[in-house]
């Protein structure tokens, strides 16, 4: 893992403490500074949520297009923004079992689970 992954990694610990007994405060409101791949979100993520959360498991983030690039974040549930060059309408709602899929001004795809 290179710096800024280990950075990012550090970032989303912190960020997602209750879920994985790092020694900080979590973080409700996050949004990582850099993005990463869809396969770096997956290994991140599932060591920050490494039981899950609620309906959200880090396995969930395969049915991204595999282009992604995903800032990982946090507003109060668990929450990524996701850049593609696919069609907001290729991803699979049911597949993320998300509880949320918007399009934002920015071009990205936020996604939200409870």
């Amino acid at each position: 893992m290179n710096k800024t992954l280990t950075i990012l990694l550090q970032e989303v610990m912190k960020a997602y403490s209750d879920c994985n007994g790092y020694r900080c405060e979590k973080n409700l409101h996050f949004r990582a500074k850099d993005f990463c791949s869809r396969d770096e979100a997956i290994e991140i993520m599932g060591r920050a949520i490494p039981d899950g959360y609620n309906e959200f498991d880090a396995s969930l983030l395969k049915s991204l297009p595999e282009d992604s690039q995903v800032t990982i974040a946090r507003e109060y549930s668990v929450c990524i923004y996701v850049r593609s060059q696919e069609e907001m309408s290729s991803f699979d709602l049911n597949k993320l079992k998300a509880a949320e899929l918007n399009q934002q001004k920015t071009g990205e795809v936020r996604i939200w689970w409870e």
